[in-house]
């Protein structure tokens, strides 16, 4: 799997309007230039969902702090407040890069940080390794993209691909590791830091990312939030954009 994701997206056809995006990863260029990229896109207008949260995000920019699917949460229910909240594919396909062009049309490289839990395992490996191209280009620098997923290294868990515990949800495409995710996001240019975390002995790692969860995440899922997990929890991988880029 690991060697799957290095050499996916220099070899997956990719779109002409993203073949400049998808040539930065292939290459493991460290940062990507966002206007180069948007001028490859073609000048379809956003749609009525597109811009409502278009328009969400720009209210709070500079400095947006986005979740990536919210699952119709409340987000101050989650430790979320003032935060914008993106809901499905039709307010942004997270696989396609002119769907974030027109989303954060004006606000690319603003961004402070972005926030997606149990999302990356319902989607194949090179759409997400394009999402965190993607969400690479309108980060500010030092900006953040936290992922909480399923750990495929969880000795406890019955999480399966093409399952899940959520009846009339999407399946799961891939279990995701602290390897796995980390390398996903250095091939998008980002600083990949492993927050929690099953090895490949079924021993859990954890540092203290819930200290600033208000500015980069509050992942619910979690032993810090959910009684479920006395012990462990999602797998969580920060991706972190160099302050040169």
């Amino acid at each position: 799997m690991l060697s799957f994701l290095l050499s996916a997206a220099g070899s997956v056809a990719c779109p002409e309007a993203e073949a400049l995006l998808c040539g930065a990863v292939a290459r493991g260029q460290q940062c990507h230039a966002p206007d180069r990229w948007r001028t490859h896109c073609p000048t379809t207008p956003p749609t009525h969902r597109e811009r409502f949260v278009s328009e969400r995000i720009q209210r709070r920019s500079p400095g947006a702090r986005v979740v990536l699917g919210n699952g119709g949460k409340k987000l101050a229910d989650v430790g979320l407040r003032g935060w914008a909240s993106i809901e499905g594919e039709r307010q942004l396909n997270l696989a396609d890069g002119c769907a974030w062009a027109r989303v954060f049309a004006g606000v690319e490289g603003t961004v402070a940080a972005l926030f997606a839990e149990h999302v990356m395992e319902h989607m194949t490996p090179i759409t997400v390794l394009h999402a965190a191209a993607a969400a690479f280009t309108v980060l500010r620098p030092g900006g953040r993209l936290r992922i909480a997923v399923p750990d495929g290294y969880n000795p406890r868990s019955d999480n399966r691909l093409g399952t899940n515990a959520i009846s009339g949800s999407a399946p799961h495409r891939i279990m995701w590791t602290h390897e796995t995710l980390s390398e996903t996001l250095r091939r998008a240019g980002f600083e990949a830091v492993a927050q929690a975390y099953y090895s490949v002995n079924g021993s859990w790692h954890e540092h203290a990312w819930w200290e600033r969860e208000s500015e980069f995440g509050s992942v619910r899922r979690s032993s810090r939030h959910d009684k479920r997990f006395i012990v462990g929890g999602s797998l969580i991988v920060d991706g972190i954009k160099p302050a040169a880029c």
